[in-house]
């Protein structure tokens, strides 16, 4: 599993439908992180707190080849390039 952040994210939308109909059910968006100090002491913050909305994502990097494999194979099948 990979996790894109505002970096990846951004990259990935610049290309038009690449995330909204290949990648986004593919993975899961980050909701809230959890820090381990010990097995009692375990610190919890929501998501919201610190990552602007929309902005962080995990997802297997396996998938997210098989998406731009497909979309590539999709939108410019055609292409002689």
């Amino acid at each position: 599993m990979i996790g894109l952040s505002a970096h990846g994210l951004s990259a990935i939308r610049t290309v038009p439908g690449l995330y909204e109909d290949y990648i986004h059910g593919l993975g899961v968006d980050i909701s809230c992180a959890t820090i381990g100090i010990s097995k009692s002491l375990k610190l919890t913050y929501d998501a919201k707190d610190f990552l602007p909305e929309d902005s962080s994502f995990t997802v297997d990097r396996n998938y997210i080849c098989a998406a731009l494999s497909r979309y590539l194979n999709e939108n410019f099948e055609g292409d002689d390039a």
